[in-house]
């Protein structure tokens, strides 16, 4: 009799357009494949919200949705970031808060004996009591205390840079003591490992990358001819080191870059694009695409693919889907942070403006260069970031506890 599992998460991991659908989705799969689940999410009305609720209902052995109450206006957001002053509690939880959500995962656990709950972020944790509950698995995604104090780092406004302070001094507090109270907590990177024991030794931590659907992402059959000098830049727009980091690229980088190429092209390719970025997006060589139904097909058409985050926490699946698709990129180290590179041999690792600007220039003049370290990155890939592998090691995750009961 296969063992049951209970799944809750704030967000529906569909449709599969930003890295925390995509991880949520592959995770759900993973466990789906080896226990019978039971989805419990939120749905936000919308039609293709519906398509995704058929489509896990064929994945899973139950679904429970129920509607998306938290209020996404100015004031609903104003009023969460009162209410975090009021209790002192970190603004992603006071924010995220669902009501509707915490009575189904109530009525879920009465209705059902569960061998194991997989907890999807750290927001979807306090609609347990993890002690009392059953065996519980924390997907973390991203380490969020560290993730806000990166940018706290990288925030212009005085105003913003105190909020972010603030945030992660709340979630070194709420973060840890959250994740001992489970029996495992799933981290993306070895980084984030070390930097949750070093706060507490106790957590019990597992890691499971981040990874790629190797059989969707392909390189393209055929080399560019002639040579393109487009620079794509994937990711929801919407999310604040990948707002930044265009910007930063479209102020900082590339500029250095045509002085040497000056037919060179930023493609920002990805939904939610700010006024700002979108502003930039009139001038000829800055494209700025909004949502895409094919992302490879964007990437695919660029000589090199560049990631210029500047903060952030977990790992960034754009590095990833790059390597998968054969094109040759260009990095951060935080934007390459906790995956298994290496400079110079399938990434080109550079954290100044003038370092990317010379390496994506050098990238563009050396093909024999850019299809090397393209063929590099799709082999390690391959070997060892596919989805199905990495499903698989989640539902290891919850057999250890299955195992130990």
């Amino acid at each position: 009799m296969r063992r049951r599992v209970l799944f809750v998460t704030q967000q529906l991991p569909w449709p599969k357009d930003s890295g925390g659908n995509i991880r949520t989705y592959f995770m759900l799969a993973g466990l789906a494949r080896r226990y019978d689940v039971t989805l419990v999410s939120t749905h936000d009305g919308r039609p293709v919200a519906d398509e995704g609720e058929r489509h896990l209902e064929d994945l899973c052995a139950a679904v429970r949705l129920v509607p998306d109450d938290k209020r996404h206006s100015s004031l609903g957001q104003a009023l969460g970031v009162l209410g975090s002053l009021l209790r002192r509690r970190p603004a992603v939880l006071q924010h995220n808060e669902n009501r509707a959500l915490g009575a189904a995962v109530d009525e879920a656990l009465a209705g059902g004996a569960f061998d194991s709950v997989h907890v999807n972020h750290l927001d979807t944790a306090p609609y347990f009591d993890l002690e009392s509950a059953p065996p519980s698995v924390i997907d973390t995604h991203n380490v969020l205390m560290e993730y806000y104090s990166r940018r706290a780092e990288v925030e212009r406004g005085a105003l913003r840079r105190w909020a972010c302070r603030r945030e992660g001094r709340l979630l070194t507090e709420w973060e840890p003591r959250i994740l001992r109270s489970a029996r495992r907590a799933v981290v993306c990177s070895e980084p984030e490992k070390e930097s949750l024991l070093l706060v507490d030794p106790e957590i019990e931590v597992r890691v499971v990358p981040n990874g790629v659907d190797c059989s969707v992402f392909r390189p393209r059959e055929e080399p560019l001819d002639p040579p393109s000098r487009d620079l794509v830049f994937v990711g929801d727009m919407a999310y604040g080191p990948n707002r930044d980091g265009a910007l930063r690229f479209v102020e900082e980088v590339l500029p250095l870059v045509q002085q040497e190429e000056p037919s060179a092209r930023f493609l920002a390719v990805g939904k939610n694009p700010s006024p700002q970025l979108e502003a930039l997006g009139q001038r000829e060589d800055v494209v700025v695409t909004g949502f895409v139904d094919e992302v490879a097909a964007w990437v695919h058409r660029a000589g090199v693919y560049v990631v210029p985050i500047r903060y952030g926490s977990g790992t960034r699946l754009k590095v990833l889907e790059a390597f998968a698709l054969g094109v040759p990129a260009v990095s951060t180290r935080i934007g390459a942070e906790g995956i298994s590179t290496e400079d110079d041999e399938d990434i080109l690792l550079r954290d100044t403006p003038e370092s990317m600007a010379q390496a994506i220039v050098r990238l563009l003049r050396q093909p024999e260069l850019a299809a090397e370290l393209a063929v590099k990155a799709r082999a390690r890939v391959e070997a060892e970031y596919d989805w199905p592998a990495l499903g698989a090691r989640m539902a290891d995750v919850h057999g250890e506890l299955h195992a130990a009961d």
